[in-house]
């Protein structure tokens, strides 16, 4: 039974790993993607409108994060949400890049070293392997037992987004408090 569990867990590790992958190469090519000005300035406009809100709390960044895992959890459908809302994050990033006149590799890197954005990344990971697998289990005939696991990625994923929002929210915080030059 140990073997199983270990067997088990290793899988959905393994999946959730390639979802993270994905996902990451996602927000990259977002990132990457060259906006024209009035793109530039509408997905900054709409990032601040959003921030204005989220940033209040580590409740507020949770729950818009949260929000986010649970449309891809969704079966299949999960994976298109995923895709969408990563790339448009990326987009974000690439807006501001070019409005900042700053290289977008750089902002993209900046939540992965603060390590918040690599747990965001490892929550849809687990979010987006599930919606995989449980339309792999309805195609087996075997939801039920697929069932039975999706509550514990789903804590799991949780318990992730939870400790990132704190994270970037005290992240925000600090970064509010440093004088601009």
């Amino acid at each position: 039974m140990g073997g199983d569990l270990r067997s088990l867990l290793r899988r959905r590790i393994y999946f959730a790993l390639i979802a993270t992958a994905y996902l990451i190469a996602v927000l990259a090519a977002g990132s990457l993607t060259p906006l024209d000005a009035a793109t530039t300035e509408s997905l900054l406009a709409q990032a601040n409108e959003l921030l204005s809100t989220v940033s209040l709390s580590p409740l507020a960044i949770l729950a818009n994060n949260f929000l986010a895992m649970l449309l891809m959890i969704i079966p299949a459908l999960g994976i298109i949400a995923s895709t969408f809302i990563v790339y448009t994050t990326g987009l974000i990033i690439s807006a501001l890049a070019g409005s900042q006149g700053l290289p977008a590799l750089l902002l993209l890197a900046i939540p992965f070293a603060t390590v918040y954005g690599l747990l965001e990344m490892m929550a849809y990971g687990i979010a987006v392997s599930e919606s995989a697998l449980v339309v792999y289990a309805i195609l087996k005939r075997r939801l039920m037992r697929e069932l039975r696991i999706l509550p514990i990625a789903f804590a799991a994923a949780t318990g992730l987004l939870f400790v990132a929002a704190v994270i970037e929210f005290f992240l925000i915080e600090f970064l509010n408090t440093v004088p601009a030059q």
